[in-house]
């Protein structure tokens, strides 16, 4: 793994198997996979969500969360900001 040492915290470290986590960057917070790359970085912040190979992202502007699958789809949509979109914004 060889991440660059420039986030300010990971949340959570890594989840498995995906092996992405959230984390904190001067801009805002972002999804990362291990090499550092963001993951469907046109989202902005989200969520991973363990062993479901999903990912949870605020919509503001229409206040809900989008569940999508790793590659970017969009899967569902929650009316209202869940518990983790919420904690994502």
């Amino acid at each position: 793994m060889a991440i660059p040492a420039l986030y300010g915290e990971f949340n959570p470290f890594f989840v498995q198997p995906e092996g992405l986590a959230r984390v904190n960057l001067a801009t805002g917070y972002r999804v990362i996979d291990q090499s550092g790359k963001t993951v469907l970085e046109k989202r902005g912040d989200g969520i991973p969500l363990a062993s479901m190979q999903r990912l949870l992202f605020s919509d503001d502007s229409e206040s809900s969360a989008i569940m999508t699958a790793l590659q970017g789809r969009e899967l569902t949509r929650f009316a209202g900001p869940t518990a983790a979109a919420s904690r994502a914004s």
